[in-house]
């Protein structure tokens, strides 16, 4: 059995990895299964002892019939466990009919940013656990996904220039969290939706509880993660150089030479694009790949004549240029 003080030296490690000053308040996104269960109560020990300020919030997508009296049995164990908590209930759930697990997942966060920018939370943390770092692997899989994709889940990732989410326990798998919660004889909520196998992520996790050697087979899927996760970052960290060494700024405008950037290796030369709509719009989130190895094509095969529009940034030829500028 998995101990609450296991569970207290996991956030206390994973946050001296990822934080060197941390926030007097953390808001935790609670959807009252296992996981974020048994992420809110060790929080609530873990914030006692920090003298840290903590908020939970469960997001009813109304993509059930019963999520509302789910939503309220949640509030009632918080209530129960002195725990803050706020039910935010999100409309538009009834109208999608495609991409719902996306959509709901967006929709979700931004309610959850929202939130935190309205109580000056800087901090969300969430129950992502290993099982979820091996779903979402062979999700980006069957997707096409490239190194990015097939790279490990961060502990710590910036949502806005002012929100980060972090992710504690990525290193532990669901069992650890189930049986801390066995062990307070703690009940949790199963969302019937996790059967649905309309939706890819429970295929995927069916697909993998078949596997023979689960566990062995489990350790070498997190190496191959980890082996992308290193050559994601030696891309990152080469495409900030390039960016350092080619990218001018004038004024509100970001310029290259045309020459410099068809002379860089394509896969470069895609994530310097990135690099730069992300400097010029503050965005965290990437343009899709198709759209962008469009562009990346017109650039290089000279099909701009004058001016194009990418993700909210004009791009103009000019002199020998490239010249990025925001169309706000």
């Amino acid at each position: 059995m998995k101990s609450e003080q296991y569970l207290l030296q996991i956030l206390t490690d994973s946050l001296t990895r990822n934080f060197s000053d941390f926030p007097d308040r953390i808001l935790v996104a609670l959807s009252g299964g296992v996981d974020s269960m048994a992420l809110v109560l060790t929080a609530k020990k873990w914030c006692e002892r920090c003298n840290i300020l903590l908020k939970s919030v469960t997001i009813d997508h109304k993509l059930r019939s019963d999520s509302d009296q789910e939503a309220k049995k949640v509030a009632e164990v918080m209530q129960s466990n002195n725990i803050d908590h706020q039910i935010i209930t999100w409309y538009d759930g009834d109208k999608l009919s495609s991409n719902i697990e996306a959509k709901a997942r967006e929709a979700r966060y931004e309610l959850l940013i929202d939130y935190a920018k309205e109580h000056n939370i800087s901090v969300i943390v969430t129950a992502h656990h290993q099982d979820d770092q091996i779903e979402t692997f062979f999700m980006r899989l069957l997707r096409g996904s490239g190194i990015d994709g097939l790279a490990a889940m961060k502990e710590k990732k910036k949502l806005t220039d002012h929100i980060t989410l972090w992710r504690p326990f990525l290193n532990i798998t669901k069992q650890d969290l189930k049986e801390y919660l066995l062990s307070r004889q703690q009940t949790w909520f199963e969302d019937d939706s996790n059967e649905n196998i309309m939706f890819l992520r429970n295929n995927v996790r069916q697909l993998l509880y078949k596997i023979a050697d689960k566990e062995l087979i489990d350790k070498r899927i997190i190496q191959t993660i980890n082996h992308f996760d290193r050559a994601k970052d030696f891309l990152e960290k080469y495409t900030e150089e390039i960016f350092s060494k080619f990218v001018q700024q004038e004024k509100e405008q970001l310029i290259i030479e045309v020459e410099k950037f068809k002379n860089l290796h394509q896969e470069i030369a895609l994530r310097l694009l990135i690099r730069i709509f992300k400097d010029i719009n503050g965005g965290y989130n990437k343009p899709r790949f198709k759209n962008l190895f469009n562009l990346y094509q017109k650039i290089i095969n000279n099909q701009i004549n004058k001016s194009t529009t990418f993700s909210s940034t004009i791009i103009a030829i000019k002199n020998d240029k490239i010249i990025f500028k925001s169309e706000m």
